[in-house]
C-alpha cells in the first residue's frame, strides 16, 4: 500500500492537492498549517504545542477522521478520542541500530535527528509498503510565509549544515537499507532534495 509522508519542506507548495486527497497521507509536526487534512498526523516536535498551540490543537476535532500519533511527552489540555500516544526513542548517531526499529505501536518509534526518521518507522508499523516524502528537501526553510516562520534556519551556518545532516544521511541510508530489505520502497518526490543529489534515496513521482 503507498503512503505519502507529508514533511514541511519548500516543496510541499508544489504538490498536487487533488492527487493527495486521493491518497493516504501521514502529516507531521506544522504541515497542518498547509491546511490539507491528512489521513494520519504524527507530532513529535514539542514546538507545535509550544508555538503553535492554539492552531494546531483547533486542528484535532476539525479532523476527526484523522487519526493523531503524539508523542506520550507532549501533554495536551484534553483528551481527543483521535488521538493516539506513542513512545519514542532518542538515538545518537552510534546508536542508531535495527534492534531498535519498532515493528508494533506498542514499541518506542526510532528517532535521530528529528521526526523525519520517526515518521517513516510509524508509517511502516501502520503496514504500508510504499512510502513517498513529500517536503522533505534537507536544506532548511519552511513551506509557509517567512513571517510565519518562527524557527530559525539552523543550516545557514556550513558546519553546522556538515554535522546535522553528516549524521542524518548516515540514518537515512540505513533505513532505506532496511525498509528494502523488508520489501518496503521508499522515495522521495522532490527530485532536487538533498536525499536525492546525495544518492540516499530514489526520486519518483506521485
Amino acid at each position: 500500500m503507498k503512503i505519502v509522508i507529508c514533511g514541511t519542506g519548500p516543496s510541499i507548495n508544489n504538490l498536487d492537492r487533488e492527487k493527495l486527497k486521493k491518497l493516504p497521507t501521514l502529516g507531521i509536526n506544522q504541515f497542518f498549517i498547509y491546511g490539507l487534512q491528512t489521513t494520519y498526523y504524527y507530532v513529535y516536535d514539542k514546538r507545535c504545542i509550544t508555538q503553535e498551540k492554539p492552531n494546531f490543537l483547533s486542528v484535532i476535532p476539525k479532523w476527526k477522521n484523522t487519526t493523531f500519533f503524539v508523542d506520550e511527552s507532549i501533554i495536551l489540555d484534553q483528551v481527543y478520542t483521535n488521538v493516539k500516544k506513542v513512545k519514542s526513542i532518542s538515538l545518537k548517531i552510534h546508536e542508531v541500530s535495527y534492534k531498535w526499529w519498532a515493528q508494533t505501536l506498542d514499541e518506542p518509534l526510532m528517532i535521530h535527528k528529528g521526526t523525519m526518521t520517526g515518521a517513516i518507522n510509524l508509517a511502516y508499523v501502520l503496514g504500508y509498503d510504499e512510502i513517498y516524502l513529500a517536503g522533505f528537501d534537507g536544506f532548511g526553510g519552511y513551506f509557509y510565509p517567512h513571517k510565519k516562520n518562527r524557527f530559525k534556519n539552523r543550516l545557514h551556518d556550513s558546519l553546522i549544515y556538515d554535522k546535522n545532516y553528516g549524521n542524518i544521511s548516515s540514518t537515512i541510508k540505513k533505513i532505506t537499507e532496511w525498509l528494502n530489505n523488508l520489501n518496503v520502497e521508499i522515495y522521495n518526490i522532490n527530485q532536487n532534495s538533498f536525499y536525492v543529489k546525495r544518492h540516499l534515496m530514489e526520486y519518483k513521482k506521485l
